[in-house]
């Protein structure tokens, strides 16, 4: 293929990925090339992932301010990072107590901007992650009423199925006192996740965007999973190895760079 072309550089991160190359080397490799690589919007796409991973949110939010995306097939995937770049943000705020420039991060990760070309589904299923940040910090603000009807918007509607949205429905749903509730969530998580690391070479399982992805790729979102039910059980030393595991598999793992910089749940 040619260096020259966009596509070059989409597919050779691709193979790095799955090779579990360290994100400093990706990410160098794609920002050295940006002005080939911004030419195509899913090899940019890549870049930018690169970016929020290693944390240079501010770059990542410029660019994707500045460039006007074409979402031929309808896919979320650019909302999803642009969300969380500001999640990711809001962390870093919130964990200096600047909750109300966390909560400006927390409540502009729910904005769906015109150049991103993505519209607002029926179903956000992004938004229970979201609000139950943005419920955090007016807890942080100490505004509880604010707060409540956030965690309520995070549960509303409920998710069906482990999920990463399923999981902060149930850190709202302790929130809002119904801890059995909670419990059976997470319990599930940790059960969906050991299930998947047992179930062997899947590739297709994980297509969080319709596409491939490897089989590193795959035991990382299953360690992941497993994760999130041990936070939210409070195996947090568990939690946090497994956490591990999945950034040794997939450097880059969003989620899982993102718990570990996580405010208190």
């Amino acid at each position: 293929m040619n260096p020259k072309e966009p596509r070059f550089f989409y597919e050779l991160d691709l193979q790095l990925e799955a090779a579990g190359a360290p994100v400093t080397r990706r990410l160098s490799i794609l920002t050295n090339n940006h002005d080939v690589v911004k030419l195509r919007d899913d090899a940019l796409i890549r870049e930018l992932t690169l970016l929020v991973a290693a944390g240079r949110h501010d770059l990542a939010l410029d660019i994707m301010f500045s460039h006007h995306f074409h979402n031929w097939e309808g896919s979320s995937e650019i909302h999803a990072l642009y969300a969380d770049a500001l999640l990711a943000r809001g962390h870093a705020k919130f964990k200096r107590r600047q909750f109300n420039d966390a909560f400006k991060d927390y409540v502009m990760a729910l904005e769906y901007p015109s150049n991103l070309e993505v519209g607002r589904p029926k179903r956000d299923r992004k938004a229970a992650q979201v609000f139950y940040y943005v419920g955090l910090t007016q807890e942080a603000l100490n505004d509880a009423a604010s707060a409540r009807e956030s965690f309520e918007r995070s549960v509303t509607p409920r998710e069906h199925g482990p999920s990463e949205a399923q999981f902060y429905q149930a850190l709202a749903l302790k929130k809002l006192g119904k801890t059995s509730d909670a419990q059976a969530i997470f319990e599930g998580l940790v059960r969906q996740g050991e299930s998947l690391l047992k179930a062997g070479d899947q590739p297709d399982y994980f297509a969080k965007f319709g596409e491939r992805q490897s089989e590193r790729v795959r035991q990382a979102n299953a360690y992941y999973l497993a994760a999130l039910g041990k936070l939210g059980m409070g195996r947090t030393a568990e939690a946090e190895a497994d956490l591990g595991k999945a950034i040794g598999l997939h450097p880059g793992h969003l989620g899982a760079l993102c718990m570990l910089n996580r405010p208190p749940l």
